[in-house]
């Protein structure tokens, strides 16, 4: 389990990327990062939280085959958590990240900044845990793994 704590958000930029500290696994460095997107940005109430993660290792080549299975979740201000669904994904290439929006159909980035999302966790931060499984490449039926 990868757990990832925000601050400051405050003064975040749309479009910019905020990255966790990496975390080491099986030789992979995995790193989640935040990043405010917008269907219309001159317009705050359509800025929306997306979470993304992205698998990157110095002993690989650009473009490799690596079948995971993970799980992220919010704690949210109440001690609960959003939980997303597990999903099996496959890193492929160390620029590519797998992701998705963070908050609920109605939650807007102006109401993080208001305090009034339950988004934003009873410390004042974002939390962001993940849960992630190896899966074997054989199980995946491609031939050619790294």
């Amino acid at each position: 389990m990868i757990k990832c704590i925000f601050r400051d958000f405050s003064q975040w930029i749309l479009n910019k990327k905020y990255y966790s500290q990496p975390v080491l696994l099986r030789g992979y460095e995995i790193y989640y990062f935040l990043q405010l997107t917008a269907t219309n940005p001159s317009d705050i109430g359509t800025w929306q939280l997306a979470g993304f993660i992205r698998c990157t290792s110095d002993f690989l080549p650009t473009k490799f085959y690596l079948p995971v299975s993970f799980t992220v979740a919010v704690k949210l201000g109440n001690n609960t958590d959003r939980i997303f669904r597990s999903s099996v994904q496959i890193f492929d290439d160390s620029e590519k990240a797998l992701g998705c929006v963070l908050m609920v159909p109605g939650e807007s980035w102006a109401e993080v900044l208001q305090g009034n999302s339950l988004v934003v966790s009873s410390d004042g931060t974002i939390s962001i845990i993940i849960s992630m499984d190896f899966i074997d490449p054989a199980e995946t039926g491609k031939k050619d793994n790294i």
